[in-house]
């Protein structure tokens, strides 16, 4: 692409931008949807006047997650939700956290009885509450095939969850509550 960097961003956002979501990329992505990026960019994209998109992408992303039954890292061909390669300590949480930013925290009251299970489906995986961190267990992160157990980003997703759940969205579960996860995990 030519022009500027804002206009080079703006045209590679709206290339991403196949109608319905941004989807992950050129080839080897394309198709699909994947939370951790979509979130880890979500400032910018608004910055560059894209929230209309960021909201209708995430009202179709709550949808698909909600007939899937789950929250995932990724969505396939527009319908099908898959975690690469194991239960992540980071999609919860970014999509929460993409609630927030994007203003779209009403879709947290349509998908409330959704987003509670997947609350709870998250502190059954990832707690243990013997040292009030992650289980040493894989769970995918930004380095999502890199093999490590309790990982130190693992557990600052956890401890972001529960903040979220705490600050930003106090009409859903906790089963955090008001455990001392940050103690935990700077120790």
């Amino acid at each position: 692409f030519s022009g500027s960097a804002a206009e080079i961003c703006k045209k590679i956002i709206d290339d991403r931008w196949n109608g319905t979501y941004f989807d992950g990329g050129e080839s080897l992505f394309r198709d699909q949807f994947w939370v951790r990026d979509f979130s880890l960019h979500l400032r910018g994209i608004i910055a560059l006047g894209r929230l209309d998109k960021v909201r209708s992408n995430l009202a179709w992303a709550m949808k698909v997650y909600s007939e899937n039954g789950s929250i995932g890292t990724t969505i396939l061909g527009g319908d099908t939700v898959v975690d690469l390669w194991h239960y992540s300590a980071d999609s919860l949480p970014l999509l929460l956290y993409a609630l927030k930013i994007s203003g779209s925290k009403d879709l947290a009251g349509v998908y409330t009885d959704f987003l509670n299970q997947e609350i709870r489906r998250y502190f059954e995986k990832l707690f243990d509450s013997e040292t009030s961190q992650v289980r040493k267990e894989f769970f995918s992160t930004p380095k999502d095939v890199v093999m490590r157990k309790g990982t130190c980003v693992a557990n600052a997703f956890m401890v972001f969850t529960q903040k979220l759940l705490i600050n930003d969205f106090p009409n859903l579960e906790n089963p955090f509550g008001s455990r001392d996860l940050r103690s935990a995990f700077l120790d």
